[in-house]
Order: structure tokens, then sequence, then C-alpha cells
């Protein structure tokens, strides 16, 4: 079970929160020598998925910045790479970390080019994430019937994929009720 707030709290609608900062603080810590590690070795493709995992670490633990300037240096290497998966994920916590700085115009892009590459790929996981977290920004932005669309369809997609995330999905659209005049 993932604890989120009910509501939009710091003006942030269900922002994740993890329950234990000082695990999640050793993963970073592990996280980033293995990213070092594939830099020594000039590994790109281990680069990139270290970068992306880091990056989603990091603003989990409210690092924001941090995030967007390791993501943003991988995104060069996913690009080149032309592997969508990677690039696409890569894009949606680039695209988490920019709405979390208050910057939802550029996270709104990076959420649409992330849809982009999960739907004209076939990654029906990756279009769910990025439906929901592109639903939390829209809510955050108060912009209800577009964020209640994306959480219909990320909820629809998880249903089919038994995903257990399908639950974060209904609670997601049950909050948005309550915030719709």
């Amino acid at each position: 079970a993932m604890p989120v707030s009910s509501k939009t709290e710091g003006g942030f609608f269900q922002r994740y929160t993890v329950a234990d900062f000082s695990e999640l603080e050793q993963q970073i810590v592990t996280r980033s020598a293995a990213l070092a590690a594939a830099q020594a070795q000039d590994d790109r493709a281990k680069q990139m998925r270290q970068a992306v995992e880091l990056g989603n670490l990091l603003t989990t633990a409210r690092r924001e910045q941090e995030a967007c300037e390791i993501l943003g240096s991988a995104m060069i290497l996913a690009r080149e790479a032309g592997d969508p998966e990677p690039l696409g994920w890569l894009l949606l916590h680039l695209g988490t970390a920019h709405q979390y700085l208050g910057d939802r115009d550029r996270a709104q892009t990076l959420f649409a080019e992330a849809g982009q590459v999960a739907t004209a790929n076939d990654l029906q996981m990756l279009a769910s994430y990025v439906l929901h977290h592109r639903g939390r920004c829209l809510a955050e932005e108060r912009r209800l019937v577009e964020a209640r669309h994306c959480f219909t369809q990320a909820l629809a997609l998880r249903q089919a994929q038994n995903d257990p995330r399908a639950e974060s999905s209904q609670r997601a659209l049950e909050a948005l009720t309550a915030l719709e005049p």
C-alpha cells in the first residue's frame, strides 16, 4: 500500500510519500554508485537505466532539482539509444520532477511525449503511469474534466493488466470528485 494524501496537499494532488526515508536515502546512495560505475565503464545502456531509477528516487525524496539534472543528462543517451521503453520512463520521471518544481507546462509536454512513446510501442504499463501522473498534474491545475479522463483511462489499463495500482487510480477518481464544484 502506498501512503498518499487523500486530497491536494501543498498544491500537489495525491503525491506519493515513502514510508521510510532512511531506506530511500540508502537506495539513492546505492543507485548513485551504480550510475558512477556505469559511467566509468562507459556503458551507455546501463547509465541510462541507472539514471532513470536514480531520478525517480530523487524525486520521491523531494530532491527534484537533482533529479532534473541527472535525467536531463541521460536524455541525450536515451534519444541516441533508440530504445523506447527507457526513453518513455525517463520522460515520465523528468515530467514528474518538473511538476513538483512547479513547472507544470514543461511537465505536461514531457508527459505528452512519454504518452506518445508508450502508445507507439504498445507499452501498457508505461501508458498507465503516464496517464495517472498526467491526471495528477491536471488536477493540480484544476483541469478536472481532463484529469478525470486521464484517471479513467489509467484505471482501465491497470484493470486490464490486473495491476494492483488500479486502486490508486480509483482513489484518484474518488478524490477528484471531492474537488469538483
